[in-house]
């Protein structure tokens, strides 16, 4: 991607100016276009896959639906159909986007990086074959909510 794109500049102002944001995409995985949406306050209407689902709460900042077009698009309908729903989604679309926000993504990274020392401290390990199935998993699931789960799954064996 060419960052010095003027239509990449403009993307802001389009999310500004938009009522929802509608995404149709199975291949986006880490959800990164879903957060800049709610960064711009948008509620998100989008097709329930990876990357997607890991950042969307499903009828509190946003709506998942089957990979289906007329379920996308009936899902949009709903939605701006009840603006008390609406209103309602577009204010948590704003906080949720305060969860992906560079500090605090920076402090859970140190956090899981403490708790990973700790446990190289302690002599806690997991045997090699369940620690690659369970990353692989986690890389494959999302983002860091996944590889806090990891070490949660590795500390109790």
């Amino acid at each position: 991607m060419y960052r010095k794109n003027s239509l990449l500049k403009k993307i802001p102002l389009y999310l500004k100016a938009a009522d929802l944001f509608g995404f149709a995409s199975t291949s986006e995985t880490q959800g990164l276009v879903t957060m800049e949406a709610l960064a711009a306050g948008l509620p998100v209407v989008a097709v329930n896959a990876t990357g997607t689902r890991d950042v969307i709460r499903h009828d509190l900042d946003g709506i998942l639906t089957e990979d289906d077009p007329e379920a996308l698009g009936q899902a949009i309908g709903n939605l701006l159909a009840d603006e008390t729903f609406y209103q309602k989604m577009k204010l948590a679309a704003k906080h949720r986007a305060k969860d992906f926000d560079l500090t605090r993504q920076s402090q859970r990274l140190i956090e899981l990086y403490g708790e990973a020392i700790e446990d190289k401290q302690a002599n806690r390990t997991v045997t090699v074959p369940k620690a690659k199935t369970l990353i692989n998993m986690a890389l494959e699931t999302g983002p860091l909510k996944q590889v806090r789960d990891l070490i949660t799954e590795i500390r109790r064996e």
